[in-house]
């Protein structure tokens, strides 16, 4: 995807609509996306679908990305944004005997870890990708999440205290 991505933006005059640095920057953090999308979604597919369509959004409103970091909590509230609009057009299609696939093919103790984290709330989950699987600070997961930096704290002391309940004996 890296390369596929380099390659368009160095397309016969994208080049030249998009500044150097922020085609680094872009490229950049299609990585920390992807990891993000794939905490999400579970489905290594559908997390690169996510990355392609908030790169395609974000593609689209060039003319107003933020550069720096706050292009990062920029991408990152754009993917959660689509996650969640594709998730509940999602759900309004599906038959409920699709919710559940069988096995997933994990080892047993990550089986376990994904079941414990689903079982989060999704406020939750959100907050706790965030801030230790991404490595973002309270205050950027608060404007990623659109809710005041004490709601972040909440949820990861939630979280944290679930976890360490649901996996005291894994």
């Amino acid at each position: 995807m890296l390369g596929r991505l380099a390659a368009a933006l160095e397309a016969d005059g994208v080049a030249r609509a998009v500044s150097p640095g922020l085609r680094t920057e872009l490229i950049a953090l299609v990585p920390r996306l992807r990891r993000y999308a794939a905490s999400l979604t579970w489905d290594p597919v559908e997390a690169d679908d996510l990355v392609q369509s908030t790169l395609l959004k974000a593609w689209e409103s060039r003319e107003h990305l933020p550069e720096g970091p706050p292009l990062a909590v920029w991408l990152f509230a754009v993917l959660r944004r689509t996650d969640l609009s594709e998730r509940r057009r999602s759900r309004a299609e599906r038959s409920p005997e699709h919710d559940h696939a069988a096995g997933s093919g994990m080892p047993p103790e990550r089986d376990a870890v994904r079941a414990a984290v689903d079982r989060l709330t999704r406020t939750q989950r959100e907050a706790l990708l965030l801030v230790t699987v991404e490595g973002l600070s309270r205050e950027a997961a608060a404007a990623i999440l659109d809710c005041p930096v004490e709601s972040v704290r909440e949820r990861l002391d939630q979280a944290h205290e679930r976890l360490a309940r649901d996996l005291g004996s894994v």
